[in-house]
């Protein structure tokens, strides 16, 4: 008798197990799948991007003391001017000449003994920008029907589309 019971129970317990269970869903059924959607048009979505404001330098040179100079360029004229009358024999033209040699040799001399040029470092501030693709606005048509999108990437001739289908509400 407990045999029978044991057995009973055993094959009561393997009934229930291959039952089939029956799942009950609640609300609209859908299913998706993929398909391929021709792109019509992928137009790039730039942006202006600065950069951060940096500093750039470069080497200068400025005279200073330039009264050495004009000293320089002065008695060299008036020397000049004398050795050129002198060795022109009084002519216009070589006291002319003899003086304006005398002067740039002058003023060179001042510009060299006054030590007059200094070198001088020079800063400005420079922001540059530079123009991104951040995305794409794509136009894409699939069963007769145009959608657009705005992607990070360019899709080329086709993107890919997943479709809901699913029953009216």
């Amino acid at each position: 008798m407990k045999q029978r019971m044991i057995r009973s129970a055993l094959l009561g317990a393997f009934a229930v197990a291959a039952m089939p269970v029956a799942a009950q869903s609640y609300g609209p059924e859908a299913a998706t799948y993929s398909a391929q959607a021709r792109v019509v048009s992928s137009v790039p979505v730039r942006q202006v991007v600065a950069s951060s404001p940096r500093q750039e330098c470069y080497t200068d040179y400025e005279e200073r003391g330039g009264n050495n100079r004009a000293a320089g360029a002065v008695i060299g004229g008036i020397a000049g001017g004398l050795i050129g009358h002198q060795f022109g024999s009084g002519n216009t033209a070589a006291t002319i000449a003899g003086a304006l040699g005398g002067a740039a040799v002058g003023n060179e001399v001042g510009r060299r003994n006054s030590g007059d040029v200094r070198a001088v470092e020079r800063c400005r501030t420079v922001s540059d920008s530079d123009e991104r693709v951040v995305g794409y606005d794509v136009v894409y048509r699939f069963q007769g029907r145009e959608f657009s999108a705005r992607l990070p990437y360019d899709p080329g001739p086709e993107i890919p589309v997943n479709v809901t289908v699913a029953p009216r509400s």
